[in-house]
């Protein structure tokens, strides 16, 4: 029997909120809001949304550009080493 994995962060709207913000581990990346509980729907994965929370989208920006030049780093560091 395969076990369904549920996503862990993403972007979700609460009811007393007007924008979506992206939550990881149960707290928003702008540290204004927390999840008590997974949120029913799950979690959407549109980070370019004008509904999104800015100061969550500039926070998940910098995040995949950071992760997107140590990917690069990692690509050469192994064209060095063959």
């Amino acid at each position: 029997m395969s076990a369904e994995t549920k996503p862990t962060e993403g972007w979700t709207w609460l009811y007393n909120s007007r924008k979506w913000h992206y939550f990881r581990d149960g707290k928003a990346l702008c540290g204004n809001w927390m999840l008590l509980r997974d949120p029913t729907d799950g979690y959407a994965a549109d980070d370019d949304s004008p509904d999104n929370c800015a100061a969550c989208a500039r926070k998940r920006a910098k995040e995949r550009e950071k992760s997107a030049k140590n990917a690069e780093k990692a690509a050469k560091n192994a064209k060095k080493q063959e």
